[in-house]
């Protein structure tokens, strides 16, 4: 069946006629829907809410990544660049932390883990050194990928079910800016409507936690 979706701005939802809310069809194959700007808004004061009194507004303070006085607006989610900048930031050095745990432990497993891993890392470095396609297609196409990445999520897995509440807790804070503001920000960009259905589903649950 043919769909199509008309972004429309928060306000225009509260009016009485034609429009019922997020959703709401208004048309025959024509859905009315919030468009990924306020949404990926929404997205960041929810993150704002659940990690703001746990460290969050003196790690990107301290960090110098959000000044002292737009902290506020950040949590809340109203400055949008500001916002999704520092959540990329702190998304990306909590994965690095993570990556840096993953290779020590590396080290005391099983030694062909080691020997896939570097050899990966090897390849890894030479498409940095040489980037065009057909060196990231001789990437993907790299036998010990598939090896690697199952490694990493059984780590990440690791973190998120038998390490710590406190692991298990930043790994959520990971998921939702990796599912939620990153995957609406890549579907928006690739014009991806199943990524964005899949952010928006991981989103929901957390509108009402």
């Amino acid at each position: 069946m043919w769909f199509q979706k008309i972004s429309i701005p928060p306000p225009f939802h509260r009016r009485e006629w034609k429009f019922q809310g997020v959703g709401s069809v208004i048309g025959p194959g024509i859905s009315g829907v919030i468009g990924t700007f306020h949404t990926i808004c929404v997205a960041l004061a929810i993150l704002g809410k659940r990690f703001g009194d746990s460290g969050l507004k003196d790690i990107f303070i301290e960090s110098q990544i959000v000044a002292d006085g737009s902290i506020s607006g950040v949590i809340d989610g109203k400055h949008y660049n500001c916002g999704v900048r520092a959540h990329k930031y702190l998304y990306e050095a909590l994965m690095r932390l993570a990556w840096a745990e993953f290779m020590r432990r590396l080290q005391s497993s099983n030694p062909n883990h080691r020997i896939a891993v570097t050899s990966f890392l090897e390849q890894v470095d030479t498409l940095a050194n040489n980037l065009k396609g057909e060196s990231f297609g001789h990437l993907l196409k790299c036998p010990v990928l598939p090896q690697v990445m199952t490694m990493w999520r059984e780590f990440q897995n690791h973190l998120r079910e038998s390490n710590s509440e406190l692991s298990a807790f930043w790994m959520s804070y990971v998921d939702m800016v990796e599912g939620i503001v990153l995957g609406l920000l890549r579907a928006s960009r690739e014009g991806d409507w199943d990524l964005h259905l899949h952010s928006i589903r991981m989103m929901i649950p957390w509108c009402f936690a």
